[in-house]
């Protein structure tokens, strides 16, 4: 008998399954809570809805996530909110170094810089 698997285990085979698949997924705009849809890659003409709970909890009306619990749907959607809070991590890193090199530039910059031409 297989050892039942850990929370973080359960994510990471989340996130390789969607990878592995080609999982996509689209955001409903204007839906309180987040809201995402996805469309089934085993039944055409179907799709599931992933809800982002305010706690952080994603729930997907799946038949993988209702019988385990956890599905590859969640993982697509986990690894776009972990590109997303990357991306904007980098924007603000970017944009602090863009303020401190701002800052940091001397006022007679033109004329020190037309006196190396």
């Amino acid at each position: 008998m297989a050892t039942p698997k850990t929370l973080d285990e359960q994510i990471a085979q989340s996130k390789l399954r969607a990878l592995a698949q080609g999982v996509r997924i689209w955001r409903l705009e204007g839906s309180e809570p987040q809201m995402w849809a996805v469309p089934s890659t085993s039944n055409d003409g179907t799709a599931y809805l992933l809800e982002v709970h305010p706690q952080g909890d994603i729930t997907c009306t799946c038949p993988g996530n209702v019988y385990r619990n956890s599905c590859k749907h969640q993982g697509a959607l986990m690894l776009a909110l972990d590109a997303a809070a990357q991306l904007e991590l980098a924007t603000a890193a970017a944009q602090q170094d863009r303020d401190n090199a701002e800052t940091t530039f001397p006022d007679n910059l033109e004329a020190e810089l037309a006196d190396l031409f």
